[in-house]
């Protein structure tokens, strides 16, 4: 690789030279990896404990015991022991999966009847609980609810060369769909997997406030404190803590790995002040808006960090900052310290010998 001398630094004690290289590409994209997968290890490690401090919030466990409520009363959900949530009936035996069908079937349609009386207990039978009925029926009987161009639902016939008389609004499974293979794993997954995710649990929703706004309240715990405590968090321990250990060079972790520094545009190690510039400039301009615009910011960075003439990434770019090859000549605070390492190379160590008598 050919030596780029960046600038000349004179120092007050002497003219003096300091000559730095640009780092190799790769070492640059393995040390960024590398403070990346740092970056995520250590999210998932600070999460942990914010999101227990979160969830013993007052306001949290309030918005929880309203959700875990409603939950057991609304017979849509089963508790997973294992994951020591309730789960939608549905979910729940899509993780149990030595569940049998037909024991699936048996379960949604209680889970349905049980919902239907949890509105009927709220509201009597009034305008919802009708409503919840004839979603059912309709739902049913719809063209969704269909297995080899046969519905699986339908009414009940009179049979009129019988004494006995049928109910024409029964709803029953069809026999010419079963005839055509359509078994339990059929209905459960042509039909109630479907109607209790979206159908039930959309009544649920909307039927009941105080339930949509408990989800509501986690959620936003979640996304606006969990999430973001944690992520600045890692963001201050991955790309913050190291520059203030590693002061030379303000590098990180990986950086400091394949001894990658910054320098200045007086080629001399960056200011804090210029150093928080630039991590602020980097974990909010690039970082967080990554998330927001598919990762733009850090094609556009990653762009200019391949191309442009100094080989700087848009932090850097803005700050006048450049990364430089550590191992190949140090980084300086001062001027004056480097005025004075390069005195110090030039004085010879005095050489005492003493002379025989011949």
């Amino acid at each position: 690789m050919n030596k780029e001398s960046l600038e000349v630094i004179n120092a007050p004690v002497d003219a003096v030279t300091v000559e730095y290289e640009f780092p190799k590409f790769h070492h640059r994209i393995l040390a960024n990896l590398i403070d990346i997968i740092i970056f995520a290890l250590m999210f998932f490690i600070l999460f942990i404990p914010t999101n227990m401090i979160v969830t013993n919030l007052p306001a949290y466990a309030a918005a929880d015991a309203t959700m875990t409520e409603y939950r057991q009363d609304s017979g849509l959900f089963k508790y997973s022991a294992n994951r020591k949530v309730y789960e939608l009936i549905v979910t729940w035996y899509i993780n149990n999966d030595d569940v049998e069908y037909p024991v699936r079937v048996i379960g949604c349609e209680k889970a349905i009847f049980d919902f239907q009386e949890f509105v009927k207990d709220k509201y009597g039978e009034g305008t919802e609980y009708q409503a919840v009925i004839k979603d059912y029926d309709d739902s049913r009987l719809s063209d969704v609810a269909m297995y080899e161009g046969f519905h699986l639902f339908v009414t009940n016939e009179i049979d009129t060369n019988n004494d006995d008389v049928v109910d024409s609004t029964e709803i029953i499974r069809n026999p010419e769909a079963q005839a055509a293979g359509a078994d339990s794993e059929v209905y459960f997954n042509k039909f109630y997997r479907t109607y209790i995710l979206q159908n039930c649990n959309g009544y649920l929703i909307t039927l009941f406030p105080d339930y949509y706004a408990s989800i509501k309240t986690e959620s936003n715990f979640l996304f606006f404190c969990e999430v973001p405590i944690a992520f600045f968090l890692s963001g201050l321990v991955s790309f913050f803590l190291p520059g203030l250990i590693f002061r030379r060079g303000r590098m990180s972790f990986g950086k400091a790995l394949y001894h990658i520094g910054l320098v200045d545009s007086h080629i001399l190690s960056p200011t804090f002040w210029r150093f928080l510039a630039r991590f602020s400039i980097f974990f909010f301009g690039e970082l967080v808006l990554s998330f927001f615009t598919f990762g733009i910011p850090f094609i556009i960075s990653f762009s200019m960090m391949a191309f442009s003439k100094k080989k700087q990434g848009f932090p850097d770019y803005l700050l006048g900052l450049t990364e430089v090859d550590g191992t190949k000549a140090k980084i300086y605070f001062t001027k004056y310290e480097a005025g004075m390492d390069q005195i110090k190379e030039r004085k010879k160590p005095l050489d005492f010998k003493l002379k025989r008598d011949e």
